[in-house]
């Protein structure tokens, strides 16, 4: 008998254990990928409201507001109708390409706002394009970078590592005194009279068939 409760409440303890992590895993995947999808969602509507600002600050003061950015996070370029650039605050523009095949740019041109993301596989990092025309058909455009979610998912990876070993510990722990009240009614259990103790309904088949046996 001491044999199969402890067998018994091995099966508990892994059981609990694998239910447990298993939990755990899909919670944390769900929580994970909600919490990249939101960081990207308000980056990019930062994005676009920063856009404006600047797209009515160009449209009222020209090139004298874009020289006087100075440095800042987020790179802002002016583009010209045919695509060639005004003015850049991270290069210089003569240095730049023609922009007009710009996937945001090209979007922008023809319906007045374009957006595009861009990823380096190198930096492993997105780049954000937020583009606006402005009534003279000139084109303000915003790009920002920021992680990309496998980076995202490297630096967390620690304290998730450190969260599923949290609730492995947790469940063993309770697996450990929920099998110990499984089988107490089970080792306290008398083979010659098993219904003169006091078990749990589930234990109702086993007592009727050894009191058959006996």
């Amino acid at each position: 008998m001491k044999k199969k409760t402890l067998r018994l409440r091995k099966t508990v303890i892994a059981s609990c254990l694998l239910t447990a992590l298993t939990a755990a895993v899909v919670c944390s995947g769900i929580f994970i990928f909600f919490f990249c999808r939101q960081i990207s969602n308000d980056a990019q509507q930062s994005l676009q409201e920063e856009a404006r600002y600047i797209a009515q600050a160009v449209q009222r003061q020209g090139m004298a507001y874009l020289t006087g950015l100075g440095q800042m996070p987020t790179r802002v370029t002016w583009i010209d109708r045919d695509g060639t650039v005004l003015y850049d605050t991270s290069v210089s523009s003569d240095r730049l390409e023609n922009h007009a095949a710009r996937e945001e740019v090209a979007e922008a041109l023809r319906s007045g706002a374009g957006e595009s993301t861009r990823y380096s596989g190198t930096l492993q990092e997105i780049t954000l394009n937020y583009a606006l025309r402005l009534p003279d058909g000139t084109v303000v455009r915003l790009s920002q970078s920021r992680q990309s979610t496998l980076s995202t998912l490297r630096s967390i990876l620690p304290l998730a590592v450190l969260s599923l070993l949290a609730v492995a510990a947790l469940a063993t722990l309770l697996a450990l005194r929920t099998s110990k009240q499984i089988v107490r009614p089970i080792n306290r259990m008398d083979p010659v009279a098993p219904d003169g103790g006091a078990v749990y309904e589930e234990l109702k088949p086993l007592v009727d068939r050894i009191q058959a046996q006996n």
